[in-house]
């Protein structure tokens, strides 16, 4: 399954796709949907489409991951039905 990996490796997938898919998520697959900050030793990236978390903390040699959620069964607006002619 896809979503079967190491922190690690997600810390690696997520670093591939920032750079080469413009800032884009390994997990959802989005572009232009994630942020990189440095805090000190800590590396983070994070998805604002799929809430998809992974750091790295190099002082301690360790990697974190907080998976994504599935974003396939929900639909793009709130409204389930089209808006009725308000005239």
């Amino acid at each position: 399954m896809l979503h079967e990996k190491t922190a690690n490796e997600w810390f690696f997938t997520a670093e591939h796709s920032y750079a080469s898919h413009h800032q884009g998520c390994g997990w959802c697959g989005e572009t232009h949907c994630v942020r990189r900050e440095r805090h000190g030793a800590k590396h983070v990236y994070a998805c604002q489409r799929c809430d998809f978390q992974v750091s790295y903390d190099a002082e301690r040699d360790s990697f974190h991951m907080i998976p994504g959620e599935d974003l396939r069964s929900g639909t793009e607006t709130m409204l389930e039905q089209p808006i009725a002619n308000l005239f």
